[in-house]
């Protein structure tokens, strides 16, 4: 993958994101992205992963962590600038995560409504709360 910069002028910003990764990508690679710029243009090959990286980029910093759960990968990291510290979500975190909200609630007005409670809860973390986001 190649990554292009813009060049250092008055008018760059710098990321927010200074680098971004998912480590061991469907078993077999890690893609990243380290970019000093806002601006920033990824090429690479078709099937290289940009799309995967770039919608894996905005699950994880929106935490609409429930769009993560159809990829396979060891862990996401993620350092931003201004924190010391790199962010990690392991995978077995996410699943964790994504376990411990199919409550009784959540099963409970599935049946209600006649829902899978897979169905609904995915609907609860990806398009409600993309909804809500935006009122």
């Amino acid at each position: 993958m190649t990554i292009i910069e813009s060049e250092p002028d008055v008018g760059s910003a710098e990321s927010l994101i200074r680098s971004f990764s998912i480590v061991n990508l469907y078993g077999y690679r890690t893609i990243s992205l380290a970019s000093e710029y806002a601006a920033t243009v990824i090429i690479a090959k078709n099937g290289s992963g940009k799309t995967t990286l770039i919608g894996a980029m905005n699950a994880f910093l929106s935490r609409q962590f429930g769009r993560l759960r159809g990829l396979k990968f060891d862990s996401i990291r993620c350092t931003l600038r201004g924190v010391d510290e790199e962010i990690v979500l392991e995978r077995e975190e996410l699943d964790q995560f994504l376990g411990a909200q199919m409550t009784d609630v959540v099963i409970s007005s599935a049946r209600r409504w006649e829902l899978e409670p897979r169905i609904l809860l995915n609907f609860l973390l990806d398009d409600f709360g993309a909804i809500r986001a935006e009122y």
